[in-house]
């Protein structure tokens, strides 16, 4: 028998801009009593939400619990920076073993992007995505020279992309803070609390979702082969356990030196007049990641 204890959680913060933009929401309630399931998610972000939707389908007949210790879809994957990239910035890898090695990452993150478009389709998600590539721009000409290689480590890899200056940058962004700028045509905007809740709200019928709902530890059961989770209100025994919390895997001693949390912040402003749009030139949507 071996028991994990799990640091509680504090209540959801409800400051992030990208919540508050939303409608509230009324919450699943806590999970209660004694409960026994085929498989317990722990964990309701986008990649729980994603597994028990997947389990859903691999497993028609099992009953899956999802567990949060929040509210679902709140937390970090509602307060990221709303980009989905397939290409990452890179100063170069031109031996044949690191062009491999680049183009098989890429390759997965694209499965990724693609299936999160999928997804959005699929359950009608209104989650304001645009997909119109991204630019990583540097107002440094020191930096120029990473964009430059990453031009070539894209050319190798035959990947569409285009290096803009001056003042075509200018008229594209509405700025001429920029010095620099490459387009790459994979990555994807969206509003990341939006996805997250449309993905809460189109969960299917198999999964049961309990909010608000920290585990305080678990254990695996050594008779069973199993698992035992305890809350504060309920317990629930399951026969396989994905966690699913990611930044917090440590917490639930699970992978303890291969993950840790990181907080950044940012700024999220009003939107701009009709006079303030055309002062810039009305410059369609787009979205830059820094050199």
């Amino acid at each position: 028998m071996i028991t994990k204890n799990i640091l509680t959680l504090p209540k959801n913060d409800n400051t992030c801009g990208w919540i508050k933009q939303l409608p509230l929401r009324r919450g699943q309630p806590p999970l209660s009593g004694k409960q026994q399931a085929d498989w317990v998610v722990l964990g309701a972000g986008y990649t729980g939400l994603a597994t028990a939707r997947q389990l859903s389908i691999l497993h028609p007949q099992a009953r899956i619990i999802l567990l949060e210790g929040q509210n679902a879809g709140e937390g970090s994957s509602g307060r990221n920076s709303g980009f989905l990239v397939d290409s990452i910035l890179n100063e170069g890898h031109f031996s044949a073993s690191g062009l491999a090695e680049y183009r098989k990452k890429y390759e997965i993150k694209h499965a990724g992007v693609l299936a999160v478009r999928q997804l959005v389709t699929e359950l009608g998600i209104d989650c304001d995505l645009e997909a119109s590539g991204k630019y990583h721009c540097t107002a440094l000409k020191s930096n120029e020279k990473k964009l430059k290689n990453f031009s070539k480590l894209l050319t190798e890899l035959e990947l569409k992309h285009k290096i803009i200056e001056g003042e075509e940058l200018h008229q594209r962004l509405g700025s001429s803070y920029y010095r620099m700028g490459l387009w790459t045509e994979g990555g994807i905007m969206l509003q990341p609390a939006k996805l997250a809740r449309g993905m809460v709200e189109n969960l299917p019928e198999q999964v049961e979702l309990f909010e608000n709902t920290p585990v305080l530890n678990w254990r695996k059961l050594s008779n069973s082969g199993g698992y035992q989770l305890s809350t504060p209100s309920g317990q629930v025994t399951c026969e396989k356990l994905i966690v699913t919390v990611n930044g917090f895997m440590a917490s639930c001693g699970v992978k303890t030196n291969r993950t840790f949390p990181l907080t950044l912040t940012a700024g999220l402003t009003r939107p701009l007049t009709d006079e303030e749009d055309e002062a810039i030139g009305r410059p369609a949507a787009w979205g830059v990641l820094s050199a």
